[in-house]
């Protein structure tokens, strides 16, 4: 537990990738393994296509918008309560392309937390697309934020910096629907990726309460000095 402050929430944790914590990747930087072993998702690891490691706030993955990651588990796998949780550092300031934080690949249906075209709101698909899921501050400003989803009984929420900030009704991605990070592959010509860095990446399979994803805030804020 840090000096002072809160440790991130483990309960129900079933897939963990923290750039500052060289158990969850090698030095190699080339696979990102799954550090929480005999999960659901089993001992399948994140395969990282060519984000670079840097060494800054104790290590972050820096993505270009060519890059991606396949976390190697499906939408299925993350069940009927889950919640995803990154840490992210938008590079592309003023860009007005789609940018996918956490996306899909291949079938299924579309599940992706994403920066939509021409707008700095945070969309959500999880079968359901809502373009402005989350449109109370610009979260794409260059500075470090905490974006959290989660979903349990038909309805998915966002959270911003620990805070609520939406909550609409989805029916959940197909469970064949694979799951990546930094990036959308749905065709060979209709891909799309996003630019800058990311640092912790927990899913659970719960839905995690308000204060929960508080915790985790404020568990991790000071690295990125927020």
């Amino acid at each position: 537990m840090p000096i002072g402050g809160p440790s991130i929430v483990t309960s129900n944790l079933k897939f963990y990738i923290d750039p500052a914590n060289p158990r969850t990747w090698d030095g190699a930087n080339v696979t990102i393994f799954n550090l929480v072993r005999g999960s659901t998702f089993g001992n399948a690891n994140v395969t990282i296509s060519s984000p670079t490691l840097l060494s800054n706030n104790l290590g972050v993955f820096s993505f270009n918008p060519n890059n991606h990651a396949n976390t190697g588990f499906t939408r299925g796998m993350m069940g009927s309560n889950c919640t995803v949780s990154i840490w992210f550092k938008y590079s592309n300031v003023g860009a007005t392309s789609i940018g996918p934080m956490i996306g899909f690949q291949g079938g299924g249906t579309d599940f992706e937390i994403t920066k939509p075209n021409g707008a700095n709101y945070i969309a959500v698909s999880d079968n359901q697309y809502i373009s402005s899921m989350f449109i109370t501050q610009n979260v794409y400003d260059g500075n470090w934020h905490q974006i959290t989803y989660g979903f349990g009984t038909g309805k998915g929420t966002i959270w911003v910096d620990g805070l609520w900030g939406s909550t609409n009704t989805f029916t959940g991605a197909a469970s064949s629907t694979r799951v990546i990070i930094g990036g959308e592959l749905y065709a060979a010509s209709a891909s799309h990726f996003i630019g800058g860095q990311f640092g912790p990446i927990k899913v659970y399979d719960k839905l995690l309460s308000n204060v929960e994803v508080a915790q985790n805030f404020h568990a991790i804020r000071g690295r990125y000095g927020v």
